[in-house]
């Protein structure tokens, strides 16, 4: 399968608040609105900056899963996710991201991402994606990245420190990264 046809697939099922497709960009900009009740919270934006080679890539990118939630009408409960996907059918890559600009343990944000590769096994099962193969995950052989990006102001990240921004929780690990703006491949390491 394609990266056009995985995005095809997914523009044929979702609604179009809830992906986008980014291509020939130089970065991707995510966001986080203040939905906490707060108005001492304020929103804030990072920037994946892409390389030259990465720039002629196409991915897609689940986003605003909190909300499509609201509107699942079979759900009692709401479970957690995680803010965004990135995904590459082209060079098997995902990479689930949750953001904060405060501290919160981070075994619950590992939860968080745990959550999201859920949803969007389940939003791309329902779309079609994977739906004929016998695997015990859609992304069963993906290059697969947990990353959790803290919100500070005027810090850019050029390179990943040593271990101890990784966490490892029930068997899963996640990158833990403070800035507001990363180079994509600093993300991966």
């Amino acid at each position: 399968m394609t990266d056009d046809e995985l995005g095809n697939m997914v523009s044929q099922t979702l609604k179009s608040s809830y992906f986008e497709i980014i291509e020939n960009k130089r970065s991707i900009k995510l966001s986080e609105k203040n939905n906490d009740g707060n108005k001492n919270t304020k929103s804030y934006s990072f920037i994946i900056e892409l390389t030259e080679d990465l720039r002629k890539q196409k991915f897609l990118i689940l986003k605003n899963l909190e909300e499509l939630k609201n509107y699942a009408h079979y759900l009692k409960s709401e479970p957690k996710d995680c803010d965004y996907v990135i995904l590459n059918e082209s060079l098997k890559l995902v990479i689930f991201i949750e953001l904060k600009n405060t501290n919160c343990r981070k075994e619950e944000i590992i939860e968080q991402l745990y959550s999201g590769k859920k949803w969007a096994e389940h939003l791309l099962f329902c779309s079609g994606y994977g739906s004929s193969e016998l695997k015990d995950s859609i992304f069963d052989g993906w290059q697969t990245h947990y990353i959790c990006l803290n919100y500070k102001r005027g810090r850019r990240v050029v390179q990943r420190g040593s271990s101890q921004n990784q966490h490892v929780y029930r068997n899963m690990s996640a990158n833990f990264l403070k800035g507001n703006r990363f180079q994509f491949n600093n993300l991966l390491k």
